[in-house]
């Protein structure tokens, strides 16, 4: 038997889900790679419609919600803009500007084509960039980290609200 289909206009956030679930005397958490709800029944079809269709988006505002310790050092390192020397390897074919989008280097860099030293650790200063911490995010809920835009709304809103509290 085909179960009637729920018609549910979609949140633009996993933070509004969070809303809908709380406003319906639920409490969300991650365990393991499982969403599990905590409420006076079981969820209702509305509600499981949303987490089916807002799953990551959901994960990643419920872990941003009561952030770990590293990732609320990183939303710091955000905000302060401190730099950190990287060490990485640039691939030996790559062009001048690839080397530029890595960031400043510690020495200054050699006049054309003397710079093109691909295959060398070199050091970079970079600082922590939304990407980083919506990577964080995906590794850390079970997303493919190359997906890490897919989260980028959740993560904004909570270092907008974390801007505000530093």
């Amino acid at each position: 038997m085909e179960r009637p289909s729920v018609n549910i206009a979609p949140p633009a956030t996993g933070f509004e889900v969070i809303s809908r679930f709380e406003e319906a005397g639920y409490t969300l958490a991650i365990e393991g790679a499982e969403i599990r709800a905590t409420g006076p029944a079981a969820p209702t079809e509305e509600l499981r419609v949303l987490v089916e269709r807002n799953r990551d988006a959901l994960k990643a505002a419920v872990l941003l919600s009561d952030p770990p310790d590293w990732l609320s050092k990183l939303f710091d390192l955000y905000w302060s803009g401190h730099q950190t020397p990287v060490k990485m390897t640039i691939p030996r074919n790559a062009g001048t500007q690839a080397r530029l989008d890595f960031g400043d280097q510690e020495e200054a860099t050699p006049a054309y084509p003397e710079n093109l030293r691909g295959g060398k650790a070199e050091v970079f200063m970079v600082s922590v960039s939304i990407k980083n911490i919506c990577a964080a995010v995906a590794a850390e809920i079970g997303v493919l980290v190359l997906e890490w835009e897919r989260l980028r709304p959740e993560v904004e809103v909570v270092l907008g609200v974390w801007e505000g509290a530093a």
